[in-house]
Parts: C-alpha cells; sequence; structure tokens
C-alpha cells in the first residue's frame, strides 16, 4: 500500500452577473493560465469511468457546483491522506485561500470528500498540488464528481424563431410547431419520469432584450456557427451574437428555463442539432442555449430540409446531452472534444454497446472533426455535442449497431427509430435536472 499524503487544490470562482461577452471571464482565464488552461472538465454524475481524469490533473481539471446542491468526491486511491483546499478568485487578478471544504475520509481504497453547493453556481479548477517540484499523482487510478439536488424534474423550455424558417412561415406555424416540439420531447422522456413544459415561444423581433429584438431580423436567413457559438445572419451588413446571450431575459415572465433556438441551419456539414455537454443553467449564461436547424447543409452547400420527427428527436437528444447524457457509441468527434481517446460508450451498463460498431463510427470522422471540441476557453470550456444525419454524410448503415434505436445514438438514418430510452440514462437525466435551479 502507498503510504502517502496528496493534495489536492481547486481553484474557484463563483460567476455574478456582469458584462456580455467574453470579458465577463477574463479574470478566469487569466489566473487560470497560472496552472495551465485546463480544457479537460470533471462534470456532476458523469457515466464515464473517471481515469481518464488522471492525464489532465497535472494541468487542471475543471469542475462546477449549482447552488443548493450536496455534492461528493469520490477519488479512487492507496493514500491514507488527502485533502481538499479551495482558491477563490478576486478583484485584480489575485487569489485568496479559503478554509478548506474538508479532509478526505480515506480507507485505504479511496477517500472522499462531501460538501454543499453553496448559495452560488461555482466554478472550479482542480489541480495536484506541488511537492518538491514533482506532480503528487501517485496512488490515484480514478475520480469520481457525483451531485444531488432537490429541484423539480419537470423541464421548463423557451423556443426562439430567428428569421425566415423553411416550413414555418407565419406565427400560427410556429406556435403550432412549438406546441408540438414540445409534445413530441415528452412523449419521448415519458419512460425517463422527465417532463416538458413550454414557457413561451418568440421570433427574434420578439426578444426581452430591446437592442436583441431591434437586430434580429425577421427576414434575414440566420445560421449557427459551431466554433464561434454564434448566431450570425445578414441585414444591411454581416452581424453576429454568442449564442449564449440569446438566454438573457427568459422566459419573459420570470423563473429560469432552457432556451431552444431554431435557425435556418447549422454551418456544419449533416449537423441538425448541438447542445452544450452537460449545460450548466436554466438561466442567462455559458452553456443555457440548445439549437436547431430547419434543414440541414449537404455536401454541395445546398440545404436539406429537416422533417418535423427529425427536429423532434434531435431536440430531445440534444436535451438528453445537457441533461448529462453521452453518445450510446462514442464518434471521433466526442474522443477529440472531451480529451478521451478511452471514450466508447457512454458507460452505463444497460445501454446496448458493440466494438465493431464503435470502430467502424470512430473511423468515419464527420468534417471538421480534426478541430478540437472547446469552441473558446471562456469560464467553463465550451464541450458540445451533435446531431449528424447519416444519410447526409455518406455513413455506412448502422443496422447492426445494438444500440442504433437509443435516442442518444450519434447519428439519425432512415433504418432506426433512435427513440429508446434505458432506465440508467432516466435515472441520469433526473438527477442532474434536480441540480439545475429552476
Amino acid at each position: 500500500m502507498f503510504s502517502g499524503f496528496v493534495s489536492l487544490s481547486l481553484l474557484g470562482c463563483t460567476e455574478t452577473s456582469g458584462p456580455s461577452g467574453p470579458n465577463r471571464y477574463a479574470l478566469v482565464e487569466e489566473t487560470a493560465s497560472n496552472v495551465s488552461r485546463a480544457t479537460y472538465r470533471l462534470q456532476p454524475n458523469d457515466s464515464l469511468p473517471g481515469d481518464s481524469v488522471l492525464n489532465h490533473l497535472g494541468s487542471g481539471v475543471m469542475m462546477w457546483t449549482q447552488p443548493g446542491g450536496d455534492y461528493l468526491l469520490e477519488v479512487e486511491t492507496d493514500a491514507e491522506e488527502m485533502e481538499l483546499d479551495r482558491f477563490e478568485l478576486l478583484a485584480g487578478n489575485r487569489i485568496r485561500t479559503s478554509p478548506r471544504i474538508t479532509d478526505g475520509v480515506c480507507d485505504g481504497e479511496r477517500c472522499t470528500f462531501a460538501f454543499s453547493g453553496g448559495n452560488e453556481l461555482s466554478f472550479w479548477l482542480a489541480a495536484l498540488a506541488v511537492d518538491g517540484g514533482r506532480k503528487g499523482a501517485t496512488g490515484i487510478r480514478s475520480v469520481r464528481f457525483g451531485g444531488e439536488g432537490t429541484n423539480s424534474a419537470r423541464l421548463p423550455v423557451t423556443i426562439l424563431f430567428l428569421g425566415e424558417l423553411t416550413g414555418l412561415p407565419s406565427d400560427s406555424a410556429r406556435g403550432a410547431f412549438a406546441e408540438n416540439l414540445v409534445a413530441e420531447m415528452g412523449a419521448l422522456y415519458a419512460s425517463a419520469g422527465v417532463e416538458v413544459e413550454l414557457r413561451g415561444w418568440s421570433r427574434g423581433s420578439g426578444h426581452p432584450v430591446a437592442s436583441y429584438a431591434a437586430a434580429l431580423s425577421d427576414t434575414a436567413t440566420f445560421w449557427f456557427d459551431v466554433d464561434s457559438w454564434t448566431v450570425f445572419w445578414n441585414a444591411r451588413g454581416y452581424r453576429e451574437l454568442d449564442a449564449d446571450e440569446l438566454s438573457r431575459g427568459w422566459p419573459s415572465d420570470g423563473g429560469e428555463a432552457l432556451e431552444i433556438v431554431v435557425v435556418e441551419a447549422i454551418d456544419e456539414l449533416g449537423c441538425i442539432g448541438i447542445s452544450p455537454l452537460p449545460g450548466v443553467t436554466l438561466g442567462f449564461g455559458t452553456g443555457a442555449v440548445a439549437v436547431v436547424g430547419a434543414q440541414a447543409k449537404a455536401s454541395n452547400r445546398s440545404l436539406v430540409p429537416n422533417t418535423p420527427e427529425q427536429i423532434a428527436q434531435t431536440m430531445a437528444h440534444e436535451v438528453g446531452h445537457f441533461l448529462g447524457l453521452r453518445h450510446t457509441t462514442a464518434t471521433w468527434d466526442d474522443r477529440l472534444t472531451f480529451l478521451d481517446d478511452s471514450m466508447h460508450d457512454d458507460g452505463l451498463s444497460d445501454t446496448p454497446f458493440d466494438y465493431l460498431c464503435d470502430a467502424g463510427i470512430a473511423a468515419a470522422p464527420a468534417e471538421g472533426a480534426v478541430r478540437t471540441g472547446t469552441a473558446r476557453f471562456r469560464l467553463l470550456p465550451k464541450s458540445y455535442e451533435k446531431s449528424l444525419r447519416a444519410d447526409i454524410l455518406g455513413l455506412p448503415a448502422s443496422d447492426n449497431c445494438p444500440d442504433r434505436n437509443n435516442l442518444m445514438f450519434p447519428y439519425t438514418s432512415s433504418s432506426a427509430d433512435n427513440i429508446e430510452l434505458s432506465p440508467s440514462q432516466g435515472l441520469l437525466m433526473r438527477t442532474n435536472l434536480r441540480l439545475l435551479p429552476h
């Protein structure tokens, strides 16, 4: 047995209201550079085994806690003692050491830390402390981070329609689309015990922030850019806006909800929808928006309409990511985005998986998959998951993949229904939804 002492330090920051845009997080970006720019994320209740965290503890791992949540950090290690320190970020790029959250309770096989999320959404940068000039990873085998909350398992959503949209020419058509989308999502989530509530919908010109309402032309064609996480359009000149900004002010009657943004198309081959994995807040802030396209971009740069069924399944799939679900079979993009070459499936025991299907899917990266999935370093690295059309990408048929009918299979195709959710997937969705204040 390794008889030693390991220190795991956390660099923390509380998200507060302030100027919009990247400057809001400049303090954290500058401070985080002192221990390298951590791009690996240890998300609450992740179903993956946590063995890849070890490759990133030297440079830092991002974590976050929700207000009112109860958290347990479990480190599988032979260390007999372990402590968890917290550092707060102050104005002027200064760091203040706060009282230690808790000493770990160690039994020779693992050390556990139990603590509360406090009163505000807080972000952390975890890194192994330096001991004698060396990073002390000795004896650590895996790290898990879990959380529980007491919020509702009912998911409130708002829908924002941007510009002219194929198949949705009128307000009556958009209202019916919104109602049907939420009903279809609710039906798909019934087995998971998650209800979906429509809190309202609007055209861009009806956005509750007056300056956005004035800029979001109802006659322009809106696109979404994945890497910059922006919507862009041309209305008397090129315009763009950070997609997370669109969550500001919603719902207009107060409260918090997931903002679903409908654009004409996502500017990536075969991509129907996209969402953060997982979502960080149902209010305004980083990771509060999911996006779906009325059409999908084809290889000849033409646009192919998405059916209402495809859009409903896609949005249910994307909101599954928002609530912490991973693809049942990992794609090339997944491994690049989450910096985890050992990722093959979602880590859940009751979702079927086959290594032959994994090899085929991972060997067929989507266009642009060589790019990192981190759009830019803000307070939380932007990691996201995409829904892709196999017919547009020219991918082989998935008929032999045992998980092809699961809602979280990475590709849509005419040979699969993509409507199934396992009990473990439902439990994970409910657990993460109850962590999000709403």
